[in-house]
């Protein structure tokens, strides 16, 4: 017999982040009305865009990989048992294809391969003031929302029934000074990275006083803000469904 605590929980948990599954599946298949990013440059990790550039050639492995992934994130976020003796594909195809993706990331992404510098760059908390602050302001986030420390910086919107916030963390992490942010929404099991609609990708910025946050950073947000009403759209459903499964 089950824990009814711990089964309200994983039902609220499977209510909340099933909208946003069924979006980063739509993303990945790239479905109506998301055709254009079958070329876009910002929004995605670097592994999930390479991936998808192979499904879209009709490689077989790739688009076996992209459905097994599917599989594992519904198992995380909503407790859809996966098929018995499911292989690793996504850890085996990139093995298979280290030398191609590292040539992939050397044109997609060339900042990484910089020598890491731990002394953090001026503009980055200006640049997240600019891109969540300005460019979400429609949808609640807003300067006098936002707080900004030494390794954190953070801003919330309360345009939804529940909070949300968007955190950045930053600080010294290998290779160097980072920022990473994630969106997660009050008194609910709901906290994923920035770029989980691209796919599960993260949203992970080299913010040391060498590197360039401000082109990394145009590139992505560029997209986010663009499939930000998708986003705002999910968490709406998300939140309702939740309080109504409680």
């Amino acid at each position: 017999m089950g824990n009814g605590v711990s089964d309200e929980r994983a039902r609220i948990r499977a209510a909340i982040h099933r909208p946003g599954v069924l979006l980063a599946e739509r993303v990945a298949r790239f479905e109506t009305p998301f055709e254009y990013l079958k070329t876009a440059r910002g929004g995605f990790a670097s592994a999930r865009r390479f991936l998808l550039d192979k499904t879209l050639h009709g490689e077989r492995e790739a688009l076996a990989t992209r459905d097994h992934i599917m599989l594992v994130m519904r198992d995380r976020r909503m407790g859809e048992p996966l098929p018995p003796d499911t292989r690793n594909l996504e850890s085996e195809y990139m093995v298979a294809h280290e030398k191609e993706y590292n040539e992939f990331r050397q044109t997609w992404c060339p900042w990484i391969f910089a020598p890491p510098i731990l002394k953090p760059h001026p503009d980055t908390d200006a640049l997240l003031d600019f891109y969540i602050c300005d460019g979400l302001k429609d949808y609640g986030f807003d300067r006098k929302n936002r707080r900004a420390r030494k390794t954190t910086w953070q801003c919330h919107s309360s345009i939804l029934p529940r909070r949300m916030t968007i955190d950045f963390d930053k600080g010294p992490h290998i290779p160097g000074v980072t920022a990473s942010g994630s969106l997660s929404v009050s008194d609910l099991p709901y906290n994923v990275a920035l770029g989980d609609p691209f796919f599960y990708s993260n949203a992970f910025f080299r913010t040391s006083r060498d590197d360039d946050p401000a082109s990394e950073m145009k590139l992505f947000f560029d997209e986010y803000h663009r499939i930000f009403p998708h986003v705002i759209d999910a968490l709406s459903q998300g939140i309702a469904e939740a309080q109504s499964s409680v």
